[in-house]
This record gives structure tokens, C-alpha cells and sequence, in this order.
């Protein structure tokens, strides 16, 4: 696309918001995406995405994935990496070998921390058991334990679905949810891709 004037602001100023995402997803991808993939939103729903901080650099471009480290959002004491336990349960672990990889994935307009696995990539949620709700990387199925997250401004994760709940270092470096109550165990979480 070239402007023989020279003039590319004027250009860019005239390229619709479609035209843009489209543009956007083909430089960042090297591939031409399905146009209701990338803009299956009104535009209500953009102008608070593109106006909102979302971690990882904005919306729909392409991520790499990397470490997640954790650190006591009390203390400010770095506890160790994300990482898993029994292939499903979120935990910390404390050598960045065994940490998992991840990155922020969104859906519409909301937010989820992907983690890489083959042949399937997981997703964090919340996983009822023994009256503990862990924190677990569920399928995206239906009954797969996944839950859109909020990443909030001190780095902690909350869900969704209810912003008080928040992740927090359980028992043995196990990850769960609070059930609202203020925690000295909650976490900031901070991706480093390095």
C-alpha cells in the first residue's frame, strides 16, 4: 500500500477500523485472517478494548509466550515461577526450568492466560474440590474449568466474574482463589518473555 503524495497520515486516517485490524493481523502473522475473527465486536466493544491496558501490549496482535513470575504482593518477595502440578493444577515452582510458558489470550472482549501445551493450550480457571476452589488449567470446552480474568493494576489476577476474588498461593505452592477476603498470600504476576 503506498501513497504517491507521500501523505501517510492522511493515509491512515482514512483506513477503517476493519481495514486496520486486518492490515494489523497480516503484518503481525504474515497471513490474512477471516475478517469476523477480527472484528466480531461493536464498536462499543472496541473503543473500550483499544482504550484499556491489557497486559502483553494491546489487543490481537501476535504474543510469544514466557514465564510468569510471582512475586507476594505483601512482602514484595519474589516466590518462584507458574508452573504446574499433575498437568491441570496451577502451582509455583522455583527453578524457571520447570515453569510453564504463557501468554495473555483474548477472546471478544475478554481476557484469559493461556499456557502451551500440545496438542492443546490450557487455560487458567477455577476448579471446585474438597471445598478449596483451586486455581487449574482447564480445556476450552465446556466443561473445561476456564474463566475470563481481570489483570489488575498491582499485578494481581482476579476472575472475572467476581473482581474480589483473586489468585493466591494456597497450600504446598498450590495457586487457588480467594473468596474475597483480603490475603496476605495473593500474588503479582508479571510475564517475561526474556
Amino acid at each position: 500500500m503506498t501513497d504517491p503524495t507521500n501523505k501517510s497520515e492522511d493515509m491512515l486516517k482514512k483506513l477503517s477500523r476493519r481495514n486496520w485490524l486486518r492490515n494489523a493481523a497480516i503484518a503481525a502473522t504474515s497471513a490474512v485472517a477471516l475478517p469476523s475473527l477480527l472484528t466480531g465486536c461493536t464498536k462499543e466493544q472496541w473503543n473500550h478494548l483499544k482504550n484499556t491496558p491489557y497486559p502483553g501490549g494491546g489487543v490481537g496482535g501476535a504474543q510469544d509466550y514466557g514465564v510468569m513470575k510471582c512475586t507476594n504482593i505483601v512482602t514484595n518477595e519474589f516466590r518462584g515461577y507458574l508452573g504446574t502440578y499433575g498437568f491441570e493444577y496451577a502451582d509455583i515452582v522455583s527453578d524457571i526450568s520447570a515453569a510453564e510458558k504463557f501468554r495473555w489470550y483474548i477472546y471478544e472482549s475478554d481476557l484469559y492466560l493461556e499456557r502451551y501445551t500440545y496438542p492443546n493450550n490450557r487455560y487458567l480457571g477455577l476448579y471446585r474440590s474438597e471445598g478449596v476452589d483451586y486455581a487449574d488449567y482447564g480445556l476450552w470446552t465446556i466443561t473445561g474449568w476456564v474463566n475470563a480474568v481481570l489483570y489488575n493494576s498491582d499485578k494481581s489476577i482476579s476472575l472475572k466474574a467476581d473482581p474480589r476474588r483473586k489468585l493466591y498461593k494456597y497450600d504446598d505452592n498450590y495457586l487457588a482463589w480467594t473468596t474475597g477476603e483480603s490475603n496476605q498470600n495473593i500474588l503479582a504476576l508479571e510475564l517475561d518473555r526474556s
